[in-house]
């Protein structure tokens, strides 16, 4: 605001949906600047990218393509090919193998998004920017044919397991009704014991048993032995159990606080941070009897 109060106020005044779908456009697309995290620090973290279409699942979602590269790959690879390389971990790809650099902008979450006439020489330099080779490769995409197709299928690809677990699949499930966050404020207003004989009739398939959760690790004394023995089975299979390769079991974890306490570098406050987290963790299991 201080240094490009122009370029600043362009951008906030670009910030909402309708702005952005202008700059956007799918019916004339234009290529554009783009700033964003996902683009490496080297350029500033501005790309120039072509809009392709629009995500087939999400409304507010344009796929773009970043025009430093060649779209040889995106033109000529399957679908199915170009899935692989967008939803494979980099370090699992084949030597020489790169990822296809189609980026999601979405506009209803404030990004930045610029024509190119805002970008003088200097700019160009700086981003290292060359006009002339990002020109050829925006001339292949306007003259690519079946393009918009091959990405609904590309992102229509579900790479995810469904996911049943109500607290994994919170943001996954869709919003909640108004009924059921009504009922939600309720809830909030009971104290323990009247949460334990209080009956609700969700909509939400899911709150029931976040509900259970949620008294079991906030107010476990008001579980009967029944809700114990329940909690107690839930809890060993999370400690025992790893759902996904980022899970973090009990062994899992007692190995990262090991690894942690080798450090030595570690104050001895970190040091005695460390041993009563195990301590802990050992505590748990042992009332599981795992």
């Amino acid at each position: 605001r201080d240094k490009q109060p122009r370029l600043f106020n362009f951008v906030f005044e670009h910030k909402n949906k309708q702005k952005l779908g202008q700059l956007l456009n799918l019916y004339q697309p234009q290529a554009v600047l783009h700033t964003s995290g996902m683009y490496p620090g080297e350029v500033c973290n501005t790309a120039m990218v072509y809009p392709l279409a629009q995500h087939p699942t999400n409304k507010n979602g344009i796929i773009v393509f970043d025009l430093r590269y060649s779209p040889d790959d995106l033109l000529t690879l399957s679908a199915e090919d170009i899935i692989e390389r967008l939803y494979t971990p980099a370090a699992e790809l084949g030597e020489g193998i790169e990822r296809i650099p189609l980026k999601t902008i979405h506009i209803n979450k404030c990004p930045v998004v610029a024509p190119l006439n805002t970008l003088d020489e200097a700019s160009e330099k700086r981003i290292k920017l060359d006009r002339n080779q990002h020109q050829e490769h925006l001339e292949v995409l306007q003259q690519a044919t079946g393009l918009k197709e091959k990405l609904n299928r590309v992102f229509s690809h579900n790479s995810f397991a469904e996911e049943n677990d109500p607290d994994r699949s919170l943001y996954s499930g869709g919003f909640f009704s108004p009924n059921d966050r009504q009922r939600m404020e309720q809830i909030r207003q009971l104290n323990p014991q009247e949460l334990s004989t209080a009956g609700f009739n969700f909509e939400d398939p899911r709150i029931p048993e976040m509900l259970f959760r949620y008294r079991a690790r906030n107010y476990p004394d008001t579980l009967n032995k029944e809700e114990q023995q329940r909690w107690d089975a839930y809890r060993r299979q999370r400690f025992t159990t790893k759902q996904t390769d980022t899970d973090l079991d009990y062994e899992g974890f007692i190995a990262a606080v090991d690894e942690q306490l080798l450090n030595t570098q570690l104050s001895e406050n970190q040091k005695a941070m460390l041993n009563e987290l195990k301590v802990w963790g050992e505590d748990i299991t042992q009332g599981l009897k795992l």
